[in-house]
């Protein structure tokens, strides 16, 4: 008797799964239709293109549609459809449509991990100088990278079947995550506190507050917990994304010594070998400038950008479906033959005016595009700018590397080696 109740239940349960699939497929009837016009990986009802893209994080599985798909095509995630393209007129499209503005299905891992903040967040909610040499500091950031790690080892499982993901305590090495993620909001949470206090007991009167010192001065506006994820998310952009692209340009300049030279001699002309460096230096470092964004072409910190569909919206002649989710390749984008003669050449003169003006903006996109492109973009490049003036009047840099095609790479967010990236450093005389 227990025997047939069992499976009366199995049979029951089994039943109500493909109910749920057999109708959570023909919900995306119309999605079916529009990605007939792509190339696919087989579609499984239940898994997607799961078994094909298995064991891979993003930057892999995006490598692996564009060698045996091309693009455009199609990445099925589970039932979550997503367009991959590297075309600069759709891009343009997408980046700017109200329709199109919200982040791809993807950003849910980032979600379970991070919650609600600026970096994920569908309607925008509107200092210190805290040293990142310390002890603790690196520490936090070595977390950080743990967590990428964690969160890239899963990707594929994570967007394919994010219910599961959500147990992350049951993912392979998910409490150790839970408890790095917890070490540091303590960490941040601290930090709030700590700068609040001093605030207190004197407060800022400039109109150009800090992001946090704005937060905090505007505490009936934004909750403790609100401060604290975005501080997360911030703290996280931040030192990752630039440190990410310094890491690449710093690997470059040392594959290419004549640019590097180059690079030198500008910053000795324009700055000096022991000058201080203030803001009115940075826009005298023209090929310092073009420098960095040739190495964010050639290896973009992020190398994917996604966006979600919420109302259909007319591309070309093709009508992107409602529900639907596009793939934006950076890294094939920036490394489009249509866009960019001879693209595995590292040539800082593409970034010349007449150059630039010859091209669409939306065939380099390093920081996105469009109104929700990377608020923090002038900083960044600011800050870089100030990096390498820094170390290249200091050090010469070598590299073994021939080629990118040497470094290993991989992806959650930003991309990265896989290895210990061959880069030295030799004091200059």
């Amino acid at each position: 008797m227990v025997l047939i109740k069992i499976l009366i239940g199995g049979c029951a349960s089994v039943v109500l799964i493909l109910t749920a699939v057999a109708w959570s497929l023909y919900r995306k009837r119309h999605i079916f239709e529009f990605a007939k016009n792509f190339n696919s990986f087989k579609f499984y009802p239940i898994l997607g293109n799961y078994l094909q893209l298995r064991h891979t994080d993003l930057y892999n599985m995006m490598r692996k549609a564009y060698n045996e798909l091309r693009l455009p095509c199609n990445l099925w995630l589970g039932h979550t459809y997503n367009l991959v393209t590297d075309d600069a007129d759709t891009i343009k499209v997408i980046l700017n449509h109200p329709d199109s503005l919200d982040k791809a299905s993807v950003y849910c891992l980032v979600k379970m991990l991070f919650e609600d903040c600026l970096l994920v967040q569908n309607e925008i909610i509107v200092g210190k100088n805290y040293n990142l040499q310390t002890e603790t500091s690196n520490k936090l950031l070595e977390e950080m990278d743990v967590i990428q790690k964690y969160m890239g080892d899963n990707f594929t499982i994570g967007s394919s079947f994010g219910y599961i993901f959500q147990l992350k305590e049951f993912v392979a090495n998910g409490w150790s995550v839970i408890l790095l993620l917890n070490k540091i909001k303590s960490f941040l949470s601290n930090m709030v506190d700590f700068r609040e206090t001093e605030l207190k007991k004197c407060p800022v009167i400039d109109s150009k507050l800090s992001f946090l010192d704005a937060m905090l001065t505007h505490s009936d506006l934004f909750l403790p917990s609100v401060t604290c994820k975005e501080l997360n998310i911030f703290v996280l952009a931040a030192t990752d994304t630039t440190g990410t692209a310094l890491t690449f340009t710093f690997t470059l300049l040392g594959m290419y010594p004549e640019i590097q030279e180059k690079v030198y001699e500008e910053v000795i002309t324009e700055i000096g070998r022991n000058t201080p460096i203030e803001t009115d230096h940075l826009p005298k470092l023209k090929f310092t400038e073009r420098v960095l964004l040739e190495s964010m072409r050639i290896l973009p910190p992020v190398p994917v950008v996604g966006r979600y569909i919420t109302k259909d919206i007319k591309v070309g002649d093709k009508i992107f479906p409602k529900g639907a989710n596009v793939f934006i390749y950076v890294l094939a984008l920036h490394h489009n033959s249509k866009y960019w003669p001879n693209p595995e050449k590292f040539d800082p003169d593409r970034f010349l005016p007449d150059e630039i003006a010859n091209r669409s903006p939306y065939c380099y996109i390093p920081f996105s595009g469009g109104p929700r492109n990377c608020i923090g973009k002038t900083y960044a490049m600011m800050s870089m700018k100030v990096a390498v003036a820094n170390v290249i009047r200091n050090f010469k840099i070598s590299s073994k590397y021939k080629s990118i095609d040497e470094m290993e790479m991989t992806s959650f967010i930003t991309m990265r080696t896989k290895h210990d990236i061959d880069c030295h450093f030799s004091p200059r005389t």
